[in-house]
């Protein structure tokens, strides 16, 4: 059985292992007539250097690593982050249990962040998904088929936002159509959401999932923020994530420790492995092993090793090989074993450096050698033949041949054993003397052979032996070898890659030509890196493109210059950076050539103004544009009711014989200053809305009368709505206000409005539908209910938490079974926790507990609707009368008026329906303004009659 062990290590070592032991078994049968049992391999000496593969002194680390994925083989989720110094063998840790988890069926796959890719967004993500898709490829084509099918069910039509990502999985589900555009908000929610669908597609208890990132201190801000809501999401099972970061380059302001303290705050079971050096027992116990002798023997040379290593596995092993390639460890033939001389060990002098001591290893191949190493370690941490051939100018054969005696010395290793089949073309040409045909006799060379550097200090080491001042020309030669030898169709797919670099070595390039191409480049990598919501990369791409323009752009390449400033202007905002932001679009204010030019400007200084919660300037800024574009909305007081009776007599004139519904038939608006001016009128909307209802609606009339004069527009419908709402809350005219409700749930349809169906959803149903339709119809909950998916599905979590609570309102005060409503409830607020809607959480809390309390029936004295306790709900009340949130306000009195005046409280009833009443004019029409009037009326008869004849009086 040793011959036949499953681990090389536990394997004979030599043909004299095997021979004496043979031996041993003749002597045996020859003097005994049998063979009785005895150790084996007492004389099993292998004379070859091979350093030990097995893990030394990580016994419980890798049993809680096991354990850890016992656990979430049972459903649940968990993230485990294994710190430590460069070399002190985080990686090594998690390899020891890949074996272990494929047995027990689970997937298992990594990606690792690049020291000198640091901008490539979602760089190790993306590696451990095509890792673990090239294992589904391998699987049977029924399996394919079956991952196919799930793949599709689950990304339901949005398969290409994961393709940009990672683009191998085009092979599993075919070409996917384009996605629907979205504001950056709702583009991200909808990108995480799917992301998170496309990993539970894998996440079964059939099969585990493990992802293992490694090198967490170079990730990019996008993969963090993803990692973050992997392993923050509740709903996630079957899945372990693994990290390993070099802690001594993780400081308190660094965002990988920003985000696992964020982790932890919302609940994520995040655990610590600290690793430690290797204890003197661990290095004697290599060391023996290694070299075939006794730890007593050995101990001397452990401890030599010890003190010059600190314990660091990776520096440990590198050392032992320099000391066998410096002929300072040998073996001794007629002796069978290995010699040393620790004091002539001690008198060489050892670097205490390992990058100086695998630069000296590395200087040892010869040049060709060395060159093809640098190439690489230009390119990153792993590299293929065919990218290596392209940037090396040489056929995969001359470049596979030259890497060999780097693989011979263990500096990097290949991934598959596909590294084989180029020496073999190459051999056997040599020995046919061109005779043979090789493609008969050998398999041709795959298209993708990938490589990895041993560590990390493997890489550094020879990036460390290009000449300082020749780096720049490598990194530019590599990226124009990449830009040539990349086909149109597949720049967009290998485009960070190609751009990095160049612009490692853009300080080179002096034609003007050239930097423009550079620009255009990187214009093209931060939009891809923008539409994969990889914000912070993508404001450097166009940071260089900046860089790159020439100093009077604006009026050499107008075009050019104004989208690279308006992409930046926007990026500035995604990323906060707003100090910037504001001189940035001063500056482009000043030099833009026509008034089209400056509205996104605006528009984007609106959406900056109302982030900082500065709603008067946001306001400001777009009456500002809106007179420049020809209209006047005046922020002085006015008679609304006058003006909304006005534009509804406007309306009738330009209807004429016509119905409100015919409105959905106008043409769609053409002019593109009037289309500008809408685009401007919405964003004022939300600001509006919160502190300034007269001229909210100003805003929404004069987006009426632009529709009547020039035509519809796409978001329409929401115009149409908020009319329907001022008709019915301010001048009380409920018909012709149903009528404009009814015309924005129509358009909705006509113009297939993702970003505005829930919104328009919520003001119909909460605002105008229940003054005509009794809340008992099933249609509303119906419509709600799958508005609310939809928009959650698209990515829209603003306004689809308030159709939420559309629902949840609409099914209390209708009367529906209140063991239902309660189970609807409860999983409409894990979708809206899922979805990070804390605002809304709050709202539902109010509803839950008061379905609660009437189920239970409650007889507590206090009746709890917000938070854990009386002091909890007290703290959160004056918390939102400070900051004068009076919807919240007005439903939590309404339901605590509700609650007491069904359990016969009578005095909290009337305290309560009194403080709901403060607030019931900043309801307007909304759904819960007829169910206080009506439970007002009841606790003010009850309290009336409970009262003293001079009380009543």
């Amino acid at each position: 059985m040793k011959l036949l062990a499953k681990i090389p290590e536990e394997r004979y070592q030599s043909a004299g292992g095997i021979k004496a032991d043979l031996e041993t078994c003749l002597t045996q049968l020859q003097s005994l007539g049998q063979i009785d049992p005895f150790p084996l391999a007492t004389q099993d000496i292998s004379d070859r250097f091979v350093i030990s593969e097995k893990l030394y002194g990580r016994e419980a680390e890798v049993t809680q690593l096991l354990t850890t994925f016992e656990g979430i083989s049972q459903g649940s989720s968990e993230i485990i982050l294994v710190s430590g110094y460069s070399g002190i063998g985080k990686s090594a840790l998690v390899n020891e249990i890949h074996q272990p988890i494929l047995r027990q069926r689970g997937y298992f796959t990594r990606g690792k962040f690049d020291q000198l890719q640091r901008d490539i967004p979602y760089g190790a993500i993306a590696l451990a998904f095509q890792d673990l898709i090239r294992q589904l490829l391998t699987e049977s084509e029924t399996a394919l088929q079956t991952w196919k099918q799930q793949l599709l069910a689950s990304l339901a039509g949005n398969g290409q936002i994961i393709i940009d990502v990672i683009p191998e999985l085009e092979q599993i589900i075919g070409q996917q159509p384009p996605v629907e555009p979205l504001g950056a908000t709702e583009a991200q929610n909808r990108f995480n959401l799917y992301f998170q669908k496309f990993i539970g597609v894998f996440t079964k208890k059939e099969h585990p999932l493990v992802l293992f990132f490694d090198d967490l201190q170079w990730s990019d801000l996008a993969s963090l923020n993803l990692i973050e809501r992997l392993a923050a999401n509740a709903e996630s099972q079957y899945l372990l994530l693994i990290g390993a970061y070099r802690d001594n380059e993780v400081d308190e302001t660094h965002p990988l420790r920003q985000t696992l303290e964020r982790m932890q705050k919302a609940g994520a079971r995040v655990n610590q492995v600290w690793l430690q050096p290797l204890a003197i027992q661990d290095i004697n116990q290599l060391i023996a092993d290694t070299l075939n002798c006794t730890t007593e023997k050995s101990k001397p040379l452990a401890h030599l090793i010890s003190q010059k290593t600190q314990g660091n596995p990776f520096f440990l092993t590198q050392l032992l090989q320099s000391l066998y390639r410096d002929n300072l460890l040998s073996f001794e033939r007629q002796q069978n074993c290995w010699h040393w001389n620790i004091e002539e060990i001690e008198r060489v002098g050892i670097t205490d450096n390992v990058v100086d001591l695998t630069i000296g290893k590395i200087t040892k191949l010869d040049d060709k050698t060395q060159k093809i190493l640098q190439l690489a370690a230009c390119i990153g941490n792993q590299f293929d033949l065919e990218v290596l051939c392209t940037v090396n100018n040489q056929s995969p054969v001359a470049t596979a041949r030259a890497l060999q005696p780097a693989l011979e010395a263990g500096l990097i290793l290949p991934l598959n054993n596909d590294y084989k089949i180029p020496l073999l073309w190459n051999q056997e040409e040599i020995a046919s003397n061109g005779s043979a045909n090789p493609s008969t006799l050998i398999p041709q060379i795959p298209n993708y052979i990938p490589y990895k550097f041993l560590h990390d200090r493997v890489q550094q080491a020879a990036y460390a032996l290009i000449p300082e001042a020749e780096k720049q020309s490598v990194h530019l030669q590599i990226g124009y070898f990449l830009l040539e030898h990349t086909q149109a169709h597949e720049l967009e797919s290998n485009i960070f890659e190609i751009v990095n670099q160049l612009n490692e070595g853009s300080e080179l390039i002096t034609e003007q030509v050239a930097k423009e191409e550079l620009a255009k480049l990187n214009l093209q990598a931060g939009k891809k890196a923008k539409d994969s919501i990889a914000y912070q990369p993508a404001l450097k791409y166009l940071g260089n493109c900046l860089e790159l323009l020439p100093e009077l752009s604006w009026q050499e390449d107008y075009q050019l210059t104004l989208e690279v400033h308006l992409e930046t202007l926007e990026l500035l905002y995604l990323n906060n950076e707003f100090e910037r932001l504001e001189g940035f679009a001063e500056t482009m204010i000043t030099q833009a050539r026509d008034i089209i030019d400056v509205v996104e400007v605006y528009r984007i200084k609106v959406l900056y103004y109302f982030a900082i919660f500065d709603s008067h300037r946001a306001i400001d800024n777009a009456i500002n544009i809106l007179s420049q574009l020809g209209i006047d909305i005046s922020d002085q007081p006015i008679n609304i009711s006058e003006e909304i009776k006005q534009q509804q007599q406007d309306i009738k004139s330009f209807l004429q014989n016509k119905k409100i519904a015919d409105l959905a038939n106008l043409p769609v608006i053409a002019d593109k200053y009037q289309l500008a001016a809408v685009q401007i009128l919405q964003q004022m909307i939300a600001p509006t809305m919160t502190t300034n209802f007269l001229l909210f609606a100003q805003v929404v009339l004069t987006l009426l009368n632009l529709c009547l004069q020039y035509g519809n527009y796409p978001q329409a419908a929401v115009t149409y709505g908020f009319y329907g709402l001022l008709l019915c809350g301010v001048i009380k005219d409920i018909n012709y206000g149903y009528q404009f409700g009814e015309l924005s749930i129509s358009l909705l349809d006509k113009f297939e409005l993702p970003q505005s169906e829930s919104l328009v959803t919520h003001v119909y149903y909460a605002f105008i539908w229940h003054l005509k339709t009794s809340l008992k119809e099933e249609v509303a909950r119906e419509k709600l209910l799958n508005t609310f998916l939809k928009s959650i599905n698209q990515g829209e979590h603003e306004y689809s938490g308030y159709v939420s609570l559309d629902y949840c309102l609409i099914s209390f005060f209708g009367g529906n079974d209140l063991t239902q409503f309660k189970n609807d409830i409860n999983k409409h607020s894990k979708l809206i926790e899922t979805n990070l809607q804390k605002y809304l959480i709050d709202y539902l809390k109010i509803s839950q507990n008061i379905v609660n309390n009437l189920i239970t029936k409650s007889d507590q004295k206090e009746v709890i609707l917000i938070g854990d306790s009386q002091a909890e709900e007290e703290n959160k009340i004056k918390t939102y009368i400070e900051v004068n949130n009076e919807w919240l306000l007005f439903n939590f009195y309404l339901h605590k008026t509700i609650v007491y005046y069904i359990f016969q409280d009578l005095n909290q009833a009337f305290d309560h329906t009194i403080k709901a009443t403060k607030y019931i004019v900043s309801i307007g029409s909304h759904l819960t303004a007829p169910q206080h009037n009506f439970y007002d009326s009841l606790s003010l008869l009850s309290y009336h009659h409970s009262c003293t004849l001079e009380e009543q009086q």
